[in-house]
């Protein structure tokens, strides 16, 4: 997909920067209202789309002139981010002929990466994909800055209300998505991050069903199965274990304009909030 992001996208709204200035990627996203959770700090799904990104523009540069598809991400939120920036670095791990694995962290300020305990933690898988069919090969970009927000774009709803997620039954985590331009990446299925936060919004709504009170995500590890190209996209949660405060789900994500066909599948756990914070 030329010039990507289009206008009006997730990306855009969140005011994403990627800087392939210095040795790696870093990306840094300017922390709103929209994207808190009940427990006031940032959602692990808005977590997931900035390491989505991150681990993708790693993966261009250790794969070119290949291609790189995301096979697998896994995010665990260590304390509550709840003002300043996301700032999300990291590291390849390996860099092999089938596959690439990556490992990130997220920092809360761009000035200060690396020099205190993390917000969270990530690891992320890559397939190599051989540029065919007439597919252009993907060229290195290092030296650049990417600012994807023009002018005053930004949030104007809360995060699960930007990307259209709607509730369909909450006890099973059954939410609905509709696959359209402002959610997809640059091949026009959805975009990796958004998948994640459909998973962890199935297991927070099944979680809150369960427990009886507001919970939030705390792991989560997300299989990449096949891309959701037509929609709309539905979520399920299936309960794996209950805990006196927590909850472990396994959540499916299905794209109903292919007859319903498997596309990513997650282990989320969610724990219960007291007095606004995980307990």
């Amino acid at each position: 997909m030329a010039d990507y992001p289009p206008p009006h996208h997730i990306l855009r709204d969140l005011r994403l920067e990627v800087d392939l200035r210095g040795g790696g990627p870093r990306v840094r996203v300017p922390v709103v209202r929209e994207m808190l959770g009940p427990d006031g700090s940032v959602r692990a799904g808005v977590l997931g789309v900035a390491l989505d990104v991150f681990g993708g523009n790693l993966a261009v540069e250790a794969a070119a002139p290949d291609w790189a598809l995301t096979a697998q991400l896994e995010l665990h939120v260590l304390r509550p981010l709840t003002s300043g920036d996301i700032c999300v670095t990291g590291r390849s791990l390996r860099a092999g002929r089938t596959n690439l694995v990556a490992e990130a962290r997220v920092d809360g300020n761009a000035d200060a990466v690396g020099e205190a305990t993390p917000y969270a933690v990530g690891r992320l898988t890559f397939t190599r994909v051989p540029a065919r069919g007439g597919e252009p090969p993907r060229e290195r970009r290092g030296g650049l800055l990417y600012a994807f927000a023009e002018g005053a774009e930004r949030l104007a709803a809360p995060f699960h209300v930007a990307i259209g997620l709607r509730e369909i039954d909450a006890s099973s985590g059954a939410l609905e998505l509709s696959l359209v331009p402002y959610v997809v990446n640059s091949v026009g299925a959805l975009q990796g991050g958004v998948v994640v936060a459909a998973l962890e919004a199935s297991a927070e709504c099944a979680g809150y069903a369960l427990l009886g009170r507001e919970v939030a995500t705390t792991d989560a590890s997300v299989h990449f199965l096949a891309l959701g190209r037509e929609g709309p996209l539905r979520t399920h949660a299936s309960l794996l274990r209950r805990e006196p405060e927590a909850a472990l789900f396994t959540v499916a994500l299905h794209d109903a304009g292919q007859a319903d066909r498997l596309a990513s599948v997650a282990t989320v756990r969610v724990a219960a909030l007291r007095g606004n914070r995980v307990t």
